[in-house]
């Protein structure tokens, strides 16, 4: 169902992003982020180019000569999160509630559903997500470590234009009591094309379990990491199959590649949380499980531990439902 744009502040909706995203998770085995400059495969600094972070439009600031300023605050501080000092990434600059996109087209992106809407499905239409946030390509760090957020060109910043299908839903199973994982999507078209960057080339059906994959995304909304040295555990049903991909918030909505670097899926969620409260420090430490997602330091539970992905093939069924071929 299409669903209009009602006048809701940004607070309201920013904390129902917040609420409702459920990609909260953990580091599995050893932690493998990284900065993709200091990545020397050329597929992931092309794949990194088409990828983009969500950001709020009250962050963005215009200035004179085409330039905008980013308001960020390292993560330590950002919403409260009191990140250690010890932590990796502690002290680089994040922009809170934040999501990852990848184009699939010169003007079309893929990102998760519930960082388009909170709950249901739109097609071509508006949502508070899509015209409240906007999309900034290249936010990376360089090789001394930082990411400039000052005096940035303007055309490195893409609105939202029209959500052609965003869906994030979940079905009652009677037999177990409780909802089970639906879809998590969304093809959003941009306000104009992006130059000079390959779109993402979406894979068929998942290949074999067990088989290596890596990612590139925005954990914690910080600068762009590529994730690497991860496996896919299992495919519980259609809808979702589970990584041991080193995720956190901020990372939804991103690609999520096979060997080849064709993607397979889309990171939606992940369980248990990523940081976890050390009463001792009084401070957040990130939580980690074993290489298989066990062992977790603080572990859920409701739910088997790991990253969920939405696969690709239904990305590309969706889109033909609007008249897309990817």
């Amino acid at each position: 169902m299409n669903k209009d744009v009602t006048t809701i502040s940004l607070f309201a909706f920013s904390t129902a992003l917040m609420v409702y995203q459920l990609t909260f998770a953990a580091v599995y085995g050893s932690d493998d982020r990284q900065d993709v400059v200091t990545v020397g495969n050329q597929q992931v600094k092309a794949a990194a180019k088409s990828t983009a972070i969500m950001i709020a439009n009250t962050l963005i600031s215009e200035r004179p000569n085409a330039t905008i300023d980013l308001d960020f605050q390292p993560l330590s501080t950002t919403f409260g999160s009191n990140v250690c000092t010890d932590q990796k990434f502690h002290n680089q600059i994040s922009a809170g509630v934040a999501c990852t996109g990848f184009l699939i087209g010169q003007d079309l992106m893929v990102t998760a559903g519930h960082c388009m809407i909170n709950v249901g499905e739109v097609k071509q239409g508006l949502t508070p997500f899509c015209t409240e946030f906007s999309w900034l390509f290249d936010f990376q760090n360089n090789t001394q470590g930082q990411a400039s957020i000052k005096g940035l060109s303007k055309d490195r910043l893409y609105r939202c234009q029209k959500v052609l299908y965003a869906k994030n839903t979940t079905t009652y199973n009677s037999a177990t009591q409780k909802f089970d994982f639906d879809d998590d999507f969304a093809i959003i078209q941009l306000d104009r094309p992006v130059p000079n960057r390959s779109p993402l080339k979406l894979a068929g059906p998942l290949a074999a379990i067990g088989q290596g994959v890596s990612s590139i995304g925005y954990p914690n909304g910080i600068p762009m990491k590529y994730m690497n040295n991860g496996k896919v555990l299992d495919q519980p049903n259609s809808k979702y199959f589970r990584t041991t991909l080193d995720m956190f918030e901020g990372n939804s909505g991103g690609p999520i590649f096979n060997a080849a670097f064709d993607v397979i899926g889309i990171e939606v969620r992940g369980f248990p949380a990523d940081f976890i409260w050390s009463p001792q420090r009084q401070c957040n430490v990130v939580n980690k499980c074993n290489g298989m997602a066990q062992s977790c330091q603080l572990a859920d539970e409701k739910e088997s531990a790991g990253e969920h992905a939405f696969p690709a093939n239904l990305i590309r069924e969706r889109a033909a439902e609007v008249g897309l071929s990817l």
